[in-house]
């Protein structure tokens, strides 16, 4: 259902060098049947679900090891330096709040 408004969320933030948007301010959520399928929503805590992603993408990069493919391992250490960077940031943020 979000696929074409996320790709095109994705170009428009890409061309205009944006890190991070705001899904919600881009995209119709009437009805809210939009997130039935999420992984995380908003009272999450967010060190948890880049931790939960950071596993995913270990147990993926594992897999593709194990059947030789090279392109998906590639990919699988760029997201992972991506979620590295991204915990950082967390970690940096809770420490400077003085909730660590």
């Amino acid at each position: 259902m979000i696929e074409s408004e996320y790709e095109l969320l994705a170009e428009y933030a890409h061309g205009d060098g944006v890190s991070e948007v705001d899904f919600h301010d881009y995209v119709d959520q009437r009805g809210k049947s939009l997130f039935e399928n999420c992984v995380n929503h908003d009272n999450e805590d967010p060190m948890e679900v880049v931790l939960s992603q950071i596993d995913m993408a270990l147990d993926l990069l594992g897999f593709a090891k194990h059947i030789g493919d090279a392109d998906w391992e590639a990919e699988l250490k760029k997201r992972l330096g991506i979620l590295n960077s991204r915990r950082n940031k967390l970690k940096a943020k809770r420490t400077s709040e003085g909730l660590c």
